[in-house]
Order: C-alpha cells, then structure tokens, then sequence
C-alpha cells in the first residue's frame, strides 16, 4: 500500500529500507521508524526503549503512539492469520511478487499458508 500510496502523491518509496536501515526509505523519520518496528519485534528491552526514546524525540510522542498502535496491530493480525493458515488472496499475490520477493518475505514460515 505504501508503494502505491507514494505513486500517487509522487514519491519514491524505498521498501528496502524497513529490512535496511542503511536504505533511506523516503518516509519522513523512516529510519527512526524501521529501528522502532525492528525493537518491537525483538527481545531487547533497551533497544526497544532507545528506540522509543529516538522516533520521540525525531517524530514527537504523537508518532510514538501511532508506531506502536500500528505494530501492535499488525503483530496481532499476523498471528491471527498465522494460527488459522489464512493464505494471501490472488489479488495479492501478482502485484506483491517483486516485493516479496526483493525483501524475502517468500522466505518467512508463514509463507507457507500461500501458494508462492
């Protein structure tokens, strides 16, 4: 959604860069934003907080907010689609290949719910 959603306000979206953060993403704050969903993920607790702390102090505590609503929901969506098996739908899979691909998403074990 975000590399269409870039194609119409006119920018160049890097996808790579929330796998890369050497990879400038093009999202204002992206880099403090891919550390933040990168600490959410993990199991260090001080990574989690000095990511915290750094999208608050680039983005304000307004974005610390948002980012953490958004992880939270797409973790729990995950696992909810994760538990039943819930394969990506055809209208998914055609336009998301490269994607999946480029940042080898094919390669994580709930791909196995989808006919790659």
């Amino acid at each position: 959604m975000l590399r269409e959603s870039g194609k119409l306000e006119g920018r160049d979206y890097k996808l790579e860069g929330a796998i890369d953060v050497s990879v400038d993403t093009g999202l204002d704050h992206g880099t403090a934003l891919v550390r933040f969903a990168g600490a959410v993920v993990a199991a260090d607790t001080g990574a989690l907080d000095s990511a915290r702390d750094r999208l608050a102090r680039e983005a304000g505590s307004d974005a610390v907010v948002s980012a953490a609503i958004t992880a939270a929901n797409f973790s729990m969506l995950d696992r909810v689609a994760n538990a039943i098996g819930i394969p990506l739908d055809d209208m998914i899979l055609g336009p998301s290949a490269d994607i999946r691909d480029s940042l080898g998403i094919n390669d994580y074990p709930s791909a196995a719910n989808s006919p790659l």
